[in-house]
């Protein structure tokens, strides 16, 4: 697997004119909650050419592709940048995956470093919390579709998103706080006793269901878990200063004069 992305990732290079300065795989691998049908999501950090930042139009600073199970997504450093400095959790993951195809260890150490200086625990609390609300209307529209006591795969994938943005929600005071292997997670999470032991045992149970028998015991879980998410008050959170941001753009420029080779 990994000879064919970094093989995909020469021909990305070429193609486009950048250069990768940071590939890894993110989403349900990184999670430590794949299967054998999972994509492998590709997510890269790339410097454009030079010529990118003579463009009058600058909208292209990102990409999406679809190669079989690749499911590539590119940010370029002038969306990084902006990603950084909006505490993007999504990004977040990108930078903290362990499953790290190539790094460059210099501009990485930087991109961590202001990760880390702009870091915005009430974004990124509403971010888990908006992802979370989405994924329980989709939740309820597959159960309207195929019953309340069903348990398809994606119904599977759409609780344990529930269950990760949930024990995320309380984790959000620092960047280094959110583990994303899952079980580190649970393990982690500043939630009851008791709930985490639901939550150990819909692990368990997900790991053997053959799409027969009682899903009561899910049902009870996520039902507590619901109800102690209404519970998490964001006036928990702490708040953010405000960061100069002169630091992070004096980072970019000198990362695009050394594309440049000047």
């Amino acid at each position: 697997m990994v000879e064919r992305i970094r093989s995909k990732i020469v021909e990305i290079e070429r193609k486009k004119n950048i250069r990768v300065i940071n590939s890894c795989v993110s989403g349900s691998r990184s999670f430590n909650l794949h299967n054998e049908n999972s994509d492998i999501d590709l997510r890269l950090i790339y410097v454009d050419h030079p010529d990118w930042y003579f463009k009058l139009n600058k909208d292209n600073d990102c990409f999406e592709e679809r190669d079989g199970d690749l499911d590539i997504v590119g940010f370029n450093m002038h969306k990084s940048i902006k990603s950084i400095i909006d505490s993007n959790a999504a990004f977040h993951e990108w930078v903290k995956s362990p499953l790290v195809i190539e790094r460059s260890i210099t501009p990485m150490a930087g991109i961590e470093h202001f990760c880390k200086k702009f870091y915005n625990p009430l974004r990124v609390y509403h971010y888990y919390d908006k992802v979370g609300k989405t994924t329980i209307r989709e939740l309820q529209g597959e159960r309207a579709k195929y019953g309340e006591d069903s348990l398809t795969p994606e119904m599977i994938k759409l609780i344990t998103l529930y269950v990760r943005c949930t024990l995320s929600k309380t984790l959000c005071n620092s960047f280094s706080s959110i583990p994303l292997n899952f079980s580190a997670l649970v393990h982690d999470a500043k939630v009851p006793v008791s709930l985490k032991g639901l939550i150990c045992g819909y692990m368990d149970f997900i790991d053997t269901y053959n799409g027969t028998g009682s899903i009561e015991d899910v049902n009870v879980m996520l039902g507590s878990l619901m109800m102690f998410n209404t519970g998490i008050d964001e006036r928990n959170i702490q708040a953010s200063e405000f960061v100069d941001p002169s630091e992070i753009f004096k980072f970019h420029r000198d990362l695009v004069i050394r594309r440049c080779g000047v």
